[in-house]
């Protein structure tokens, strides 16, 4: 059975060779017609050897053509199978990635530090930003949560900005989180800035990024 994609190659195929049967057929006539009686045969022998001789030299080239637009065709069709499954394992990884960074959040280590950032933010109005600067200052257990949770921020956005997680899957859970967190602690975060101003721009950056996406509005 001829493959379905190589149909129009074969009968090609078939169409050259029945033109060149014709072909000889007509050379071998004419060179009988224009030979003398007692060199008919011969001459007509020697335009068929020659003809189909050339057909013997057609057929390959033909064939090694045919061979390597297969080939040719082959490897574009296995190069976008390969990179449609390098595109879905890409997505694949990246919503892995986000789903393990939305698990951190909730995971044992964090527990205590939300904690201590949420029973900040439930006192609201009544803890200043200079009363939250003296609290950090003055409890290292408060520092530390701080930092535990605000280090867990710096990876999201490192892992957003490197494009390691799909980032509207830890946006929908997480930014309510972020918003929480950063406008809580920007006070502590503001005076953290002045020792290391890299840690403070990254979180607001990462803060702003969301606050001014477009995920969820559309």
């Amino acid at each position: 059975m001829v493959p379905q994609n190589g149909s129009k190659k074969f009968w090609g195929l078939v169409l050259l060779m029945l033109l060149w049967v014709l072909l000889a057929t007509g050379l071998t006539l004419q060179a009988w017609r224009a030979s003398k009686p007692e060199e008919r045969v011969l001459e007509s022998i020697k335009v068929g050897f020659i003809v189909f001789g050339g057909l013997g030299v057609v057929l390959p080239a033909y064939f090694n053509l045919w061979q390597s637009q297969e080939v040719r065709m082959q490897n574009q069709q296995r190069l976008e199978w390969d990179r449609s499954v390098f595109e879905f394992r890409k997505e694949w990884d990246l919503r892995e990635n986000a789903m393990r960074l939305i698990d951190d959040w909730d995971s044992d280590s964090l527990v205590e530090a939300r904690r201590e950032v949420r029973a900040l933010r439930d006192q609201g109005n009544g803890l200043s930003g200079v009363a939250l600067i003296e609290l950090a200052r003055s409890s290292p257990k408060v520092r530390e949560n701080l930092i535990r949770v605000f280090d867990f921020w710096d990876g999201v956005r490192a892992s957003v900005e490197c494009g390691r997680v799909h980032e509207s899957l830890v946006y929908d859970s997480l930014h309510p989180a972020l918003f929480a967190c950063y406008e809580t602690c920007k006070p502590w975060l503001t005076e953290e800035g002045t020792k290391n101003r890299n840690f403070a721009e990254d979180i607001e950056r990462l803060y702003i990024r969301w606050k001014n996406s477009t995920f969820g509005k559309l």
